[in-house]
């Protein structure tokens, strides 16, 4: 699931997908392929809720002393998934364009 959903999107687009648009399609082959009944739509709040709560986590991890999550911090990891919720956030709430 984390090469359709939780990753950033220029992170995976620098290893070549680029379709976007069909995140959705792609999250729901996916869980058809698991035998899921339910609709990839009622997931996404709960992809984006765990991966705020990993942000937080590692936040958390870090402030404790664990030089390991010190580091992820460092360089920036816990905002890449801050940034992977709201881009999973905007395939919930997609923003709508005036008309």
């Amino acid at each position: 699931m984390h090469a359709v959903l939780g990753h950033l999107e220029d992170q995976v687009e620098a290893e070549g997908f680029t379709e976007f648009d069909r995140r959705l399609d792609r999250l729901t082959m996916f869980l058809d392929a698991y035998g899921w009944n339910g609709s990839a739509h009622e997931l996404l709040p709960i992809i984006r809720d765990r991966t705020r709560q990993g942000a937080a986590v590692l936040r958390r991890t870090a402030r404790g002393g664990d030089a390991v999550f010190e580091g992820m911090v460092e360089i920036g990891r816990d905002h890449d998934l801050d940034v992977a919720a709201a881009e999973i956030g905007g395939l919930i709430d997609p923003p709508t364009t005036p008309a």
